[in-house]
């Protein structure tokens, strides 16, 4: 079985965690020891050590594609769901 070197997952090869909404996640500030109230800094990611790429399996590759396009239908199935609706346009329908 082969390894390829791929971007990291978690950091998208950026080598700093952004994970929690542009700020370090809870993994990766305990890794840093940081903590939990520790400064807002980001710091490096614990899943690549910092390097942006991984090691990963044919098999892990697979298992990494298959997430992210779960996710991609997730996010398109909300925004089918969720209608913008424009001000006034019930206004306009209103009226014959």
């Amino acid at each position: 079985m082969a390894e390829k070197l791929i971007e990291c997952p978690h950091c998208h090869g950026e080598k700093i965690c952004k994970a929690d909404h542009g700020r370090s996640c809870e993994v990766c500030k305990t890794a840093a020891g940081v903590g939990r109230k520790g400064k807002p800094t980001p710091v490096r990611c614990s899943y690549c050590r910092g390097h942006g790429r991984i090691w990963a399996s044919e098999e892990r590759m697979a298992q990494l594609q298959a997430e992210e396009e779960a996710l991609a239908a997730e996010a398109a199935a909300a925004e089918v769901s969720s209608p913008e609706v424009t001000p006034g346009a019930e206004e306009e329908s209103a009226e014959p």
